[in-house]
């Protein structure tokens, strides 16, 4: 009864409205979530940590802007499934997690920017970890577009040099398949496309004969043929092969990159709160500061 009766005094003043205006400054989701989720308090030891957080805060940007808190709505949901469910991380959620870290050293260094930092952010850089191993560990795998890297294992680097020797093949083949006269007159165009993951080349049906190989679709009024040439198919089917090894190896590596996240988990998720506490002490601060707002101690 005593929680409803708040609750209802709570909708009466506006207070959830209230939070949810303070919180369209902050920076991240989580940090919002984190300031919605707040309450009045009635312990005077929480009452006046909350303050003092928000204040130091109010403080500092006056000196130096906004903290540059990171997001992880990128890679947060993946994370929690990783953790429950056996989820791998794809490439683009494990770049995200690479551009947090980073984010982490540039919210330290807001931090500790002054020589004798806060107390609490003394507190709070004890809890933001930019988790250098793990951080290493992903340069070394992962591009800056959320790719894997050809290094990310010396069986990938091999598998991609000789895809893309395979492919210089075939596209060299095509090349000179284009150029020569006697087939000239059998093509509708002389392009290269793709046809049910085959490179074929547009043959006019009354010339197949021209360019044996095998179909592998028609045009639309069924005046063209999309052929693969009989020389290219072997050709074909070593890329095609090289592609499947690539898939494989790709997956094997992304697992061991998830393992090694998950190895940091605790780290990681320590870290992840730190962040919302701060964007949402963050957006306090900020109301705070616009309106010359005075941090009164609990009497």
């Amino acid at each position: 009864m005593k929680d409803l009766n708040l609750k209802n005094f709570l909708q009466a003043v506006e207070f959830p409205r209230l939070l949810e205006k303070l919180s369209q400054n902050c920076q991240t989701p989580l940090g919002r979530a984190t300031l919605l989720d707040f309450a009045p308090l009635t312990d005077e030891v929480l009452l006046k940590n909350r303050l003092d957080r928000t204040e130091q805060l109010e403080k500092h940007l006056v000196k130096h802007a906004q903290p540059p808190v990171p997001g992880s709505e990128d890679f947060k949901e993946s994370f929690d499934e990783a953790r429950t469910g056996g989820k791998v991380f794809s490439t683009e959620e494990l770049s995200s997690i690479l551009r947090f870290l980073s984010g982490v050293v540039k919210l330290r260094q807001y931090l500790s920017v002054d020589e004798r930092p806060a107390p609490v952010f003394v507190e709070w850089l004890s809890r933001l970890s930019a988790i250098p191993a793990l951080k290493d560990y992903l340069v070394r795998r992962i591009s800056e577009q959320g790719g894997l890297l050809d290094n990310a294992s010396p069986e990938l680097k091999v598998v991609r040099d000789r895809l893309r020797s395979l492919r210089a093949e075939v596209q060299e083949y095509y090349r000179q398949l284009l150029q020569r006269p006697e087939t000239g007159e059998a093509l509708q165009e002389k392009i290269v496309t793709e046809r049910e993951g085959r490179l074929v080349v547009p043959v006019k049906r009354d010339h197949q004969s021209q360019v044996p190989g095998f179909v592998h679709g028609l045009s639309a009024s069924g005046s063209t043929l999309f052929v693969e040439p009989q020389e290219i198919v072997e050709r074909n089917n070593r890329v095609r092969e090289a592609l499947l090894q690539e898939d494989e190896e790709a997956r094997r590596v992304l697992r061991e990159c998830t393992v090694e996240v998950l190895s940091a988990a605790g780290e990681l998720q320590t870290t992840l709160e730190a962040c919302a506490e701060i964007d949402a002490h963050g957006a306090l601060a900020h109301f705070a500061s616009h309106f010359d707002g005075r941090f009164l101690a609990p009497a």
